[in-house]
């Protein structure tokens, strides 16, 4: 996670927020031509009701987002390009003969776009502000941990949708069943956490000196939490229960770590 509040990075949070709420919002722009009956939530609704409000409001915030990196885009574009191209292939509402078609009814491919997108807007952008001669091996290092995160997150909003998603996406749940889908989500969390708990562990400063690694303990939990709320995870469970449990752990671990460097 980045902590580095310089003003690049600033206007890159800025950037992110709008780019994945615009992308979000679209997704409900495209899921709100679906029979209203099937919709999974009152937002849903609302998006069926106002869907040209809905695409002016997502329009306007990817513009502002790609505004606050116009001074970077000649470093950003590439990464830009990579994060929205396979979303808007995803969204795209694609029909022939009446039927939809597109990359939204290959098999389990929902989780792979979201966690692609998300992992290219919040580990490979900020990444690219930096020295490119790190690129690589500061990606891998962490994508380890953000991808996991990610996909663990997606799968429990696939069990919120197993109900309302048409059987056409296919998405995880439907293809292996709720028990597995949470068995898989609660594993993920485990091992993004784990991960997270060994580098503090065997770092220099934990492992030489002896220091408590205080960032990474308080990281690792919030991802135990997240495993935790795995267990619990059902379709037809609140909605505030996602909103502000399940979606909060994104922005929980990294605040658990921020605070431990301060100890």
């Amino acid at each position: 996670m980045y902590f580095d509040m310089g003003l690049p990075h600033v206007r890159l949070i800025g950037a992110v927020f709008l780019g994945m709420f615009a992308m979000y919002n679209l997704l409900r722009w495209v899921r709100s031509r679906e029979d209203v009956t099937r919709q999974a939530s009152p937002m849903l609704h609302w998006h069926h009701v106002h869907r040209r409000k809905s695409l002016t409001i997502s329009v306007a915030a990817a513009v502002i987002g790609l505004l606050f990196l116009a001074p970077e885009l000649d470093r950003l574009w590439r990464v830009l390009a990579l994060a929205l191209v396979p979303g808007l292939l995803y969204l795209l509402p694609w029909q022939r003969g009446g039927r939809s078609i597109g990359l939204r009814y290959v098999p389990m491919l929902k989780v792979v776009v979201i966690t692609w997108c998300w992992t290219m807007a919040t580990v490979a952008l900020p990444i690219s502000l930096g020295s490119a001669e790190v690129f690589g091996a500061a990606l891998l290092a962490q994508g380890m941990v953000h991808v996991p995160l990610y996909i663990a997150v997606a799968l429990l909003f696939d069990l919120r949708d197993r109900h309302f998603d048409p059987p056409g996406l296919r998405t995880v749940p439907q293809l292996i069943g709720e028990g597995w889908t949470r068995a898989l989500a609660v594993l993920l969390f485990l091992y993004a956490g784990a991960i997270v708990l060994l580098r503090g562990l065997l770092g220099y400063m934990a492992y030489v000196e002896g220091e408590v690694p205080w960032s990474e303990v308080l990281a690792s939990l919030g991802f135990l939490l997240g495993a935790v709320l795995a267990l619990f995870t059902r379709p037809g469970r609140n909605e505030r229960y996602f909103d502000v449990a399940v979606d909060g752990l994104l922005i929980l671990i990294p605040v658990l770590a921020w605070l431990g460097e301060r100890f």
